[in-house]
């Protein structure tokens, strides 16, 4: 089961708890499960409980959300905030109700948060699997009308560069329909929300002080939009779906600011201005170029400025050919509405290749991040999974990448079949993956060509002769007193094991290096037989 809790503003909080089923076994509702959602609530919101005290009951990011929450709310508890709850069960089943025995669980959930927090707002959400293919394909394009200040913009090229006041900003930030923040705008953004950062609390005050027009004290924002930008006078422009590449963290803290409270009122009028630059960006290494360049000069997650590379647009394009869909750009295909299952996220692919190229399941289980920093020592990881010409263009068959992912799903998917716990099948899957690849290729650690030439229609009969090996290596290290089956997954003695116990059958891989012109591309992949 999973878990997870959101909290938003200041003269309200908004908790939002996750229940995930996802093994095909376990469909429909259980009041069960609804009534885990009532004893976690009830620890969560009773203030006399420490949340380190519930460390042998909850995961650890579980633990530091519950000490945020009491945090946040002790901070704001003098304004007396606006409380919601809202608790969504998502399941693999059909069922569109919930019956009487569920209905109780979620009444005995209603009557838990009353007893801590009054009369405020419990909402249960159960969510089916017709309900979650809706989401996935819902796909919310806007058009937009931006608004300049003060002086006509500057055109250049198809973009402007210009003026606009504050408080239309603001208006432009909203979501028509409820009238709350549009996230969507920011789907292209690299960035995550820092929240009460020093940097939000500087361009707060700058907000609060009025001492000089706002846009001589800010860098601004950056807007792309595919489209051909519609001006619609000289004062305004139409924008299909803008998207906020840069200064999400400006934008937020204006929208808050300007977003009408209880305990204070909304600010008077308000004549100071943003400086914004409205781009066109029809080709997508252009636009990407413009995200990275605008959002390199500050931290941020590492993967999305490595997936600006040309071998990830290399990647990407050779996935589609195959009906799948590398997510570089984390959201942009969930946006477009592609099926889930055939989306593949940037860790996704780091880890499988970690796992099946570099033969270090144990990295790609436990810091796949170390390959992708910017370190000296993270440059030279990365090269090792991702290695490039001086063009950036791949020096491996990109076919290998598709294979490694379906061959990492193939293993889940029969891990999951096994009905072990998810715990052990997040373990166990990259050792499997890395096993199975030796035993079909038989190689100890097998190079990409080897790789691509595994026959997929056989990887589900070498899986049920391989996994009771595996797991038996495993299962050993875990009878060991007080073993923790996370660290000997994320340990190396498990590798050095099944590495010894491989290298008794198997050599090492030595890669073939055949001229182009003795095999094509399309003979590659027609041998690797990409699904």
């Amino acid at each position: 089961d999973d878990l997870d809790l959101a909290a938003s503003g200041t003269d309200r909080l908004r908790l939002v708890a996750f229940q995930s089923k996802s093994s095909k076994s376990e469909t429909g509702y259980k009041a069960d499960d609804i009534d885990k959602f009532a004893r976690f609530v009830d620890d969560l919101l009773d203030m006399s409980n420490n949340p380190s005290d519930f460390a042998y009951k909850y995961e650890g990011h579980l633990i530091s959300i519950m000490q945020t929450y009491k945090d946040k709310y002790l901070s704001i508890a003098g304004n007396f905030p606006k409380i919601v709850l809202d608790f969504y069960y998502v399941t693999r089943g059909d069922e569109t109700e919930i019956s009487k025995t569920e209905q109780d669980a979620v009444n005995r959930l209603s009557s838990t948060v009353r007893r801590h927090v009054g009369d405020s707002a419990c909402n249960f959400h159960p969510v089916n699997t017709q309900a979650l293919l809706r989401f996935v394909q819902k796909r919310r394009q806007r058009n937009r009308t931006l608004h300049w200040a003060e002086v006509q913009p500057l055109p250049i090229g198809e973009g402007y560069i210009g003026l606009v006041n504050l408080k239309d900003w603001y208006e432009f930030l909203q979501d028509p329909d409820s009238g709350d923040l549009d996230e969507l705008i920011f789907e292209s953004n690299v960035r995550g929300f820092r929240g009460n950062s020093a940097i939000n609390r500087q361009i707060k005050l700058t907000l609060e002080n009025r001492s000089a027009n706002f846009w001589q004290l800010n860098n601004g924002v950056t807007i792309v939009s595919a489209e051909k930008l519609q001006p619609i006078d000289a004062m305004s422009v139409s924008i299909v779906d803008p998207q906020v590449v840069n200064g999400l963290q400006t934008s937020r803290v204006i929208y808050e600011y300007f977003r009408p409270k209880v305990t204070t009122p909304q600010p008077t009028e308000d004549k100071r201005s943003l400086l914004v630059r409205l781009l066109r960006t029809t080709d997508e290494a252009a636009r990407n170029d413009v995200i990275k360049a605008t959002n390199n000069q500050n931290p941020m997650k590492v993967s999305a400025l490595r997936g600006t590379d040309n071998i990830h647009r290399q990647i990407e394009d050779l996935f589609t050919k195959y009906g799948y869909f590398y997510d570089r750009r984390p959201g942009y295909y969930r946006d477009k509405g592609v099926a889930i299952e055939k989306i593949v996220g940037y860790t996704e692919l780091t880890q499988a290749v970690i796992c099946l190229h570099v033969h270090r399941p144990d990295d790609a289980r436990a810091r796949p991040g170390n390959y992708l920093t910017f370190t000296e020592k993270g440059n030279a990881k990365y090269k090792t999974i991702f290695p490039m010409d001086s063009h950036g263009n791949a020096k491996q068959p990109l076919g290998f990448y598709l294979k490694a992912v379906q061959i990492v799903r193939s293993v889940d998917d029969f891990l999951e079949a096994e009905q072990i716990e998810r715990s052990d099948r997040i373990n166990l899957k990259f050792y499997l993956a890395y096993y199975l690849s030796s035993e079909m290729t038989e190689r100890l650690k097998p190079h990409a060509d080897s790789i691509l030439r595994i026959d997929s229609s056989l990887i589900n009969e070498h899986l049920a002769n391989v996994y009771p090996v595996v797991l038996g290596m495993y299962e050993n290290h875990a009878s060991a007193p007080d073993a923790s089956r996370d660290a000997i997954a994320k340990g190396s003695q498990l590798l050095k094991d099944i590495e010894e116990h491989l290298a008794k059958r198997y050599k090492e891989d030595t890669p073939k290096r055949s001229s182009p012109k003795q095999r094509k591309v399309r003979d590659v992949l027609r041998e690797a037989q990409l699904e």
